[in-house]
């Protein structure tokens, strides 16, 4: 009896982990300089946010400390409503991201990789928004596409496609006055 206890034990820790996945406790975005000026220009940077903006995600899963991950707000994805999860926000990398290309990802990231550590919990319900700017977070989630939106996935893919590599501006190092 004591040998099935000790195994059987981490089930009930294991099936919570994959239910509810970790809840995101913070949500730093990087601003450029342009919307840091005033609120009026916050708010309509968070109306039309640029694909490549980095958000830092921070949140708790295996560890007791908060762990933080950067990913990018065109790789994001809301999750419509389930009764068998309780995630509402997935990462999904795009092909062409660092992400994918350093290997841990190609088809394990499609997989069970993505589905349980790439999926968060948003908490939508507060009552009261306790945020630096308040309103930027709700205007931002409105334009994070639903999965299994095609159109989206479409536009997005077509995206991809279309943009080309640029080649890397010149480097100016600047000269040092002569003593």
């Amino acid at each position: 009896m004591p040998i099935a206890i000790f195994i059987c034990s981490p089930v009930p820790m294991v099936c919570a982990l994959y239910a509810f996945g970790p809840l995101l406790h913070s949500i730093h975005v990087r601003l450029p300089t342009t919307a840091r000026k005033s609120t009026e220009d916050l708010m309509k940077f968070a109306r039309n946010v640029p694909p490549q903006t980095e958000l830092k995600f921070s949140y708790i899963r295996f560890a007791p400390w908060p762990t933080t991950k950067n990913i990018p707000f065109d790789e994001l994805w809301r999750l419509p409503l389930a009764t068998t999860r309780l995630t509402n926000l997935e990462h999904r990398p795009n092909r062409n991201s660092k992400q994918v290309q350093d290997g841990l990802a190609s088809a394990a990231q499609e997989g069970m990789v993505r589905k349980y550590l790439g999926r968060y919990r948003v908490n939508r319900t507060q009552r009261t928004d306790k945020s630096g700017a308040p309103g930027v977070w709700d205007e931002m989630w409105e334009q994070i596409p639903i999965q299994g939106d095609d159109a989206v996935a479409k536009l997005r893919a077509r995206a991809w496609q279309k943009r080309e590599a640029k080649p890397p501006a010149p480097r100016i190092i600047p000269k040092r006055p002569k003593s």
